[in-house]
């Protein structure tokens, strides 16, 4: 059986101050293993609000920006990391006239320490209302888009001081910006017009905010979500269709690929690492998450469906882990009605990795916002839990544990005559698809075949010393009247290990580690490369025409917690 199904190492849920509702909105997680959300705590007025986390659950630390007599309306927007601090961006309303606010950002340590906490008005004048809407990391510092007085503005900010700052807008509308997503430049997404106009797309240098270009979309589509370093985005059209482009900073864009269907909601999209992009979105006549994976140069497009979603109306978040893995954060929907959170992963070839479905809670729907994936692939979400009778809302958080799965990408018969099949062949266990192969008893002598394998897992090596990591190797054969036996290679030893386990097949067979030692011993140092081999020999009495082996599958599982 594939160990596909994660687990939760643990969750939460609580409301604001005074039980006032909550909803935790973005998530990072720092280079020392903290992981820190940000909140908007209402209550009389508002708090920016921060938590942070240990790996195992414990509260390491609360923020709240400094309003002793709560006379402020502050908030807090996004969050990120930057080594062992974290940089939030939000809002206060403090020393400007009533009704307005300015941009507030703060940067805290990874105890919840406060570095620096500084108001910017990144508009002219002295007319506020400005909001930020999106931030991401540049080098030190950070690039923010804000909106004032329906003008928009992007500017890098270092420490306290603007480094620069341009002006977005359009000389006949009105000019609300959205989202910002960077890579070699950045792509800003603005609305031209009142609610429901057009979405426009800027390209802008990271080093000066130079404009590079200006892509205006038709009123008919609405941009969902873009992507950073490949300058992909999403659109929907008014007959229900996802179109998704991957565009060139200076020169518009370079392909398109329009996805039938009857979209519904939850478009996100994220580049690959081979030309390519993932797209997930919901089919509303289906009830179907459609995970795809678009590749330009040719144009192609593969596709994981997933049923069993929660209602229309349910967001996806998107990810891809470190080693480019697409993982989505959504919501599932039980037989009493109630939305549970939920997440997948898969790896580049959009094999299944992971499902985890959380909390259940009979009584609550609960919604995702962000998720963030650790350098040791520890997940972690949050959300918000809604009472639909009572009206209550929490910020729920929560960390999973999770299996990741890999099939051979070499094979080899180093002994005897390879027959037919590859690595393909090994993908499951259909009693169909078979890497076979033959060996001829010359002088009725005994010799074994010898299979050997080997993949680079879609994760690093995770706490190799540690008894919370798990390696798995699966081999199932149909060879019949053999004694069959594995070896996984020890890295260290430069050879195989005597570890062999021996059985009588046609049987599958499952190899546990840690059996004995370290575990890093099964990594080749500096990649992710395992091996092992199979030894086939005949059992009972030979024959001169020889015997043959036939491999049905082989599978690697590493469980990292």
């Amino acid at each position: 059986m594939v160990r596909s199904q994660g687990g939760t190492v643990w969750s939460q849920a609580a409301n604001g101050l005074g039980g006032t509702d909550l909803k935790w909105e973005k998530i990072a997680a720092a280079a020392d293993g903290t992981v820190a959300a940000c909140a908007t705590e209402h209550q009389a007025t508002s708090t920016f609000l921060v938590q942070g986390w240990n790996p195992d659950g414990t509260v390491k630390f609360i923020y709240r920006y400094p309003d002793p007599a709560g006379l402020y309306e502050d908030g807090a927007v996004d969050i990120i990391a930057d080594g062992n601090e974290f940089a939030v961006v939000g809002y206060t309303n403090h020393g400007v006239p009533s009704g307005q606010t300015q941009t507030l950002l703060v940067r805290l340590d990874s105890n919840g320490n406060a570095l620096f906490e500084h108001m910017f008005d990144l508009g002219p004048g002295t007319t506020f209302d400005e909001s930020p809407v999106d931030m991401v990391r540049s080098g030190h510092g950070v690039i923010i888009a804000a909106n004032q007085n329906y003008v928009g503005y992007v500017a890098r900010i270092e420490g306290t001081t603007v480094d620069w700052n341009t002006t977005i807008q359009d000389p006949n509308n009105t000019m609300r910006l959205e989202s910002i997503s960077d890579g070699l430049s950045l792509l800003v997404v603005g609305q031209v017009g009142n609610a429901g106009g057009a979405r426009d797309v800027f390209t802008m240098s990271l080093d000066n905010g130079a404009l590079f270009q200006h892509l205006q979309f038709p009123t008919d589509q609405a941009i969902l979500d873009t992507g950073g370093q490949d300058y992909v985005l999403t659109s929907v059209t008014s007959s229900g269709e996802i179109v998704a482009y991957k565009i060139d900073v200076f020169n518009g864009i370079d392909y398109m690929h329009v996805f039938g269907g009857t979209f519904y909601n939850g478009g996100q999209i994220e580049p690959g690492l081979d030309n390519s992009a993932y797209i997930v979105y919901q089919d509303s006549l289906a009830g179907q998450m459609l995970m795809n994976k678009w590749k330009f140069a040719p144009d192609t497009v593969s596709t994981d469906i997933v049923n069993n979603l929660a209602g229309p109306g349910r967001d996806y978040v998107l990810r891809t882990d470190q080693f480019g893995n697409p993982v989505v954060m959504g919501s599932t929907q039980d037989n009493n009605m109630r939305v549970n959170l939920a997440a997948w992963s898969w790896d580049k070839n959009l094999a299944r990795q992971w499902h985890v479905q959380l909390t259940g809670n009979p009584s609550r729907d609960e919604l995702p916002t962000d998720f963030v994936i650790d350098r040791d692939q520890r997940f972690y979400g949050v959300g918000k839990s809604t009472d639909p009778v009572a009206g209550d809302t929490k910020a729920v958080s929560w960390r999973v544990k999770t299996w990741y799965q890999a099939h051979p990408d070499t094979v080899r018969t180093v002994l005897g005559r390879h027959l037919s099949g590859g690595v393909d062949s090994l993908q499951s266990t259909d009693g169909l698809n078979y890497v076979s192969c033959r060996f001829f008893v010359p002088n009725q002598q005994i010799h074994p075949i010898n299979i050997e394998f080997e993949t680079e897992f879609p994760i690093d090596n995770v706490l190799p010393g540690s008894t919370s990591h798990t390696l798995f190797l699966t081999i199932s054969s149909d060879t019949t009247g053999v004694v069959q036996s594995v070896q996984l290679f020890d890295w260290t030893a430069g050879s195989f290990s005597d570890e062999a386990i021996t059985f009588l097949s046609p049987i599958t067979i499952q190899v546990q580690l840690p059996g004995t030692g370290n575990l890093s011993r099964f990594y080749e140092p500096g990649t992710r490369r395992v091996k092992a081999r199979t030894r086939i020999k005949q059992f009972g009495p030979t024959t001169s025409y020889g015997f043959c082996g036939f491999l049905d599958e082989v599978r690697w599982e590493s469980f990292a917690e």
